[in-house]
């Protein structure tokens, strides 16, 4: 009986007792039967199709049919459900008043049970998830046009055959055209293969770098493909500082190349992946409904280089009932700005709602005054050693200066304008100020409105007070950094990601290169003689690179350690001073005992505290 069940696709449950079934004339028989999909397609008096909704479902039952529908329609003949042996089948609605044949509800209403899902490493592995055992298994294997395998999943599934696609969708959905991914998926399909278009440059174009050029593959932040450049070296060395002045042309800043920390590009390097840090921008979105009447406007931050940002998050600032008239509800193309119209389903007084921007990553900035006799109108870049970087200078509608500052943003090109002092508040009207600034613009110059008489309006020594930076010589490098020279936290961080990332390298090279050597014993080939040498090279870059960011860590450690030795002697320094001040009036043994005890602990800390001063002030 098993085998009858199974011919027809039914799955017999293990707890049945199906092997005692000739004992009696009757028995119940627990069984899993496969499913399809119904399609309901809902037509208006107008024979127009209002809504498509689909179901996972068995051939028995029924499917209520007025569950999922909009308030705005009614089914003809007050009909409640449809068999689920159906697989197409029409719902005759009538529209209430007022409501045109619009799509009020799109084809994306889709019932299926979701799958768990572990993602495995070969297109013919079905390790379930947790190893737990399953009634339905496939693997699912995504790969981009190519044929380059992108991932491979397992979907399992205890009760259902058909299951909903959409966690694997959106693992592709940002960087991918997975228009042509289903909705679902037939586990009983067995192992299933998807393609998805990358929009990265074809691999099989990519420029190859030889004796006379390098070629370097740009990745962004996210891991996103940039660019390829290309430098022709016929047969020179080329410096690091190169690729860095083009990258600097196009706002992107190299980040975490071990193998680029030296002065010139390693010998025998003719393709390269280089990691940089692209500039973002800030996209503007404005979602326009069917009476062309616009409903508010969003702004995302997103890298130039994205092919599409995020809008997820826009669905709940909407009027209920509001249907956004796009293919995927999640992601739009990454454009400066841009118009995407919805449907309103309930008829509201449409209103503008302008959103704040909000910065999608823990974004830190450092503010340093500048003196208005060190303002160099050369210095315009927006990018440093530091990263990005831009002075901000603020003058009143009489032309004045009223203050300069340095903003480094280090990684972060977008800061928020939220640094200027109470006094500043007062004083002016900073109205016309926008609340983000873009570091990458480099130098920029803002108008504030003074709301007193030219004569009296704040002066830069002024508002910038005690930070301001003194001239140390009649001829000062206008290059330098002004204001606050000290070292931050920040960049002490940076040098021990640096230092792991560096370290990583070594240790990852080092393996490939005794693995290699080992390969070479017995017999070497020419080509394993050059893979070999190459990684002799670039290993001895890197160890180079790791000693060196690691000296610049060790002073920096012993830079905060002073600092903190600095802050904790002088509260002893303050503490034991009281102390022997009252210990000098008394006269008892224990007291004496005490006060020489407390001396020779004044000396000590004294002496700790002259030391830190001493490297802090000497710190470069």
């Amino acid at each position: 009986m098993k085998e009858e069940l199974r011919q027809e696709g039914f799955i017999v449950d293990s707890k049945s007792n199906i092997d005692n079934y000739y004992n009696s004339p009757f028995t119940d028989v627990s069984v899993i039967a496969p499913k399809h999909i119904l399609t309901l397609n809902y037509v208006d008096q107008n024979g127009k199709t209002v809504y498509v909704e689909k179901h996972a479902v068995t051939n028995y039952g029924q499917t209520d049919v007025q569950k999922n529908l909009s308030d705005n329609y009614t089914v003809d003949n007050d009909q409640k459900s449809v068999n689920n042996s159906n697989t197409n089948y029409t719902v005759k609605v009538t529209a209430k008043d007022g409501i045109n044949d619009s799509f009020q509800q799109k084809e994306n209403d889709i019932f299926t049970d979701t799958p768990a899902v572990n993602e495995v490493y070969s297109s013919n592995d079905l390790s379930t998830q947790s190893g737990n055992s399953y009634t339905y298994n496939a693997n699912i294997t995504i790969q981009d046009q190519t044929g380059k395998r992108l991932g491979s999943y397992v979907l399992s599934n205890e009760d259902s055959n058909i299951v909903s696609f959409d966690e694997i969708i959106e693992n592709y959905n940002k960087d991918y055209d997975t228009s042509g991914l289903p909705k679902y998926v037939d586990l009983t399909q067995g192992n299933q293969i998807f393609t998805v278009n990358s929009h990265n440059v074809d691999e099989d174009n990519k420029p190859i770098g030889n004796n006379d050029k390098v070629v370097f593959k740009i990745i962004d932040q996210h891991g996103n493909f940039v660019e390829y450049l290309t430098f022709n070296t016929y047969r020179k060395k080329l410096k690091t500082i190169e690729l860095a002045d083009r990258l600097k042309q196009e706002k992107m800043i190299l980040h975490n190349n071990p193998a680029l920390s030296n002065e010139y590009v390693p010998d025998g390097t003719y393709n390269m992946d280089v990691n940089v840090i692209a500039p973002y921008q800030i996209d503007k979105v404005n979602y326009i409904n069917q009476d062309n009447q616009l409903i508010f406007s969003s702004y995302h931050l997103a890298s130039s280089k994205d092919f599409k940002i995020d809008v997820s998050n826009d669905l709940y600032r909407m009027p209920r009932g509001t249907i956004l008239d796009l293919d995927d509800n999640n992601y739009i193309d990454n454009k400066p700005e841009q118009n995407v119209y919805v449907t309103e389903d309930l008829k509201q007084t449409p209103y503008q709602k302008m959103s704040d921007l909000t910065l999608n990553y823990d974004s830190f900035s450092q503010v340093n005054p500048v003196s208005i006799d060190y303002l160099d109108s050369d210095d315009t870049s927006g990018i440093t050693y530091l990263g990005y970087s831009a002075i901000i200078i603020l003058k009143n509608q009489y032309g004045k200066i009223v203050r300069a500052d340095r903003i480094d943003g280090y990684q972060w090109n977008l800061v928020k304008f939220d640094y200027l002092s109470d006094e500043n508040k007062a004083d002016y009207d900073l109205s016309s100020l926008p609340e983000y600034i873009d570091l990458s613009l480099g130098m920029q110059t803002f108008v504030i409105k003074s709301l007193k008489p030219d004569n009296t309006s704040t002066d830069i020594d002024k508002v910038n007070s005690k930070s301001t930076v003194k001239k140390v010589d009649n001829k000062p490098d206008k290059r330098k950094l002004v204001g606050s020279q000290k070292p931050t936290k920040l960049q002490w961080k940076s040098l021990i990601l640096a230092i792991n990332a560096d370290k990583k390298s070594v240790k990852t090279d080092t393996a490939k290169l005794k693995t290699l050597k080992k390969k070479m014993k017995k017999r070497a080939t020419k080509k394993q003689k050059s893979t070999y040498k190459k990684l002799q090279t670039k290993l001895s870059a890197e160890k180079k690179a790791f000693n060196s960011v690691k000296t610049k860590e060790r002073k920096l450690a012993k830079y905060f350690k002073s600092v903190s030795t600095i802050n904790h002697e002088s509260k002893q320094i303050k503490s034991l001073t009281a102390q022997i001040k009252k210990l000098k009036k008394k006269h008892s043994k224990s007291s004496k005992k005490l006060y020489k005890k407390d001396l020779k602990a004044l000396k000590k800390a004294n002496k700790s505290l002259k030391a830190a001063n001493k490297f802090v002030k000497n710190y470069k």
